[in-house]
């Protein structure tokens, strides 16, 4: 980015976002929040090293957000 710093991502519940906090804090209030999966992988140095690595996250992301929604 130039500018100092690299905003990356990681599959859902192993990054720094308490999700079962969120969706807890949700219900709470009577609501039963959908989850939509956005990932920012980093460039693995190829287009398919990269796709591989996103469609891995995107699998143990899915993996782990239903294991909440069930």
């Amino acid at each position: 980015t130039k500018m100092g710093f690299l905003i990356t991502g990681a599959p859902a519940g192993s990054g720094l976002l308490d999700i079962p906090w969120w969706l807890a804090e949700m219900r709470k209030w009577g609501r039963e929040p959908s989850v939509i999966i956005e990932q920012w992988p980093p460039f693995m140095g190829t287009i398919e090293e990269s796709r591989s690595q996103e469609e891995e996250w995107a699998l143990q992301s899915l993996s782990y957000l239903k294991k909440l929604c069930d």
